[in-house]
């Protein structure tokens, strides 16, 4: 379930994620799950009270949606997402009524708002998202119990990542699923011959991108209990064996990449005895699943996986 709480978070992470700062301003799909949230619930009084000047917040919601035409995430110029089913509603019936491209009065908004509350309570929109959520539901029980792992067996980690830029119109194709396979698999056998100690943990985050590309990231968590621990990999020599591994199996390019999951952290290390250690945790799952409960790069399947786990 979603809360105030999350969606600061969730928008942050869509924009370090996907590279959308770089697109020109836009809607993300956190402010349009926000804008349908509110609208779905308005009157014809409140509509018409919002374009009288009497209801601020509704009216603001409603100057969102010429916005939509600019979305890399809805206009073609990012890789094709799936969304959760009242932005993936709301936005369909915006531009049916031609709210995406041009102003309207307040009859065409009443009339959008009575479509999408009649679409909420058919039996396809609740089926859509208890779907949405179950498959949701299901990744984050798993992110859940390797961090109960981590938090019973270590008292910190730092996170190490790897980043393959791929074409987003091969997603979901044979010949993607193979190589995924492939590098989750060779990965899991270097460290575990590199760092058979200190390598906890193998996640793989699938982030879509401008230019319909896409980065497959992987994220190594390693053991370091104390603050004063050298950072990284004890022998980064595997990394060689895993480019060629990569590269020799395909036309993409794997890179060690030290931005902080594309600066959406100020750091990459976590102590238990940190005063934020949980809210930098909550944080951390948010990036990693959290973005799931809105949008999606693979249909229902999560863009979330655990490749590997010392604990298992």
């Amino acid at each position: 379930m979603l809360t105030k709480k999350d969606l600061p978070v969730i928008n942050t992470a869509y924009y370090c994620s996907t590279g959308a700062r770089l697109a020109p301003p836009h809607p993300s799909p956190v402010n349009i799950y926000q804008v349908a949230s509110l609208l779905a619930r308005a009157s014809a009084k409140n509509i018409e009270n919002a374009f009288n000047g009497s209801n601020a917040l509704i009216m603001q919601a409603i100057q969102t949606l010429p916005g939509l035409n600019s979305a890399p995430w809805i206009n073609g110029c990012m890789s094709k997402m799936s969304l959760h089913p009242l932005i993936l509603q709301f936005y369909h019936l915006a531009y049916q009524h031609g709210m995406g491209y041009k102003a309207f009065d307040p009859s065409s908004v009443i009339r959008m708002i009575e479509e999408l509350q009649f679409c909420m309570q058919t039996s396809h929109y609740g089926n859509s998202l208890e779907k949405w959520m179950g498959a949701f539901d299901l990744s984050k029980q798993t992110l859940n119990t390797t961090f109960r792992a981590l938090d019973k067996n270590v008292s910190g980690f730092e996170l190490q990542e790897f980043s393959i830029n791929c074409d987003a119109t091969q997603n979901g194709s044979l010949q993607i699923e193979e190589f995924k396979t492939l590098v989750s698999n060779e990965m899991k056998k270097l460290l575990n011959l590199a760092e058979p100690d200190k390598c906890l943990a193998i996640f793989l985050k699938q982030e879509p991108c401008l230019n319909h590309r896409m980065n497959m990231r992987y994220i190594v968590i390693l053991q370091k209990d104390f603050i004063d621990e050298p950072a990284g990999f004890a022998d980064l020599s595997f990394f060689e064996n895993l480019k060629k591994t990569v590269e020799s199996n395909s036309c993409y390019v794997i890179t060690y990449d030290f931005g902080y999951l594309n600066g959406f952290l100020v750091n990459n290390r976590f102590s238990k005895k940190s005063p934020n250690y949980r809210e930098r945790i909550r944080c951390l799952k948010t990036y990693l699943i959290g973005t799931d409960t809105l949008y999606r790069l693979n249909g229902l399947q999560p863009s979330f996986e655990v490749v590997y786990s010392k604990f298992d």
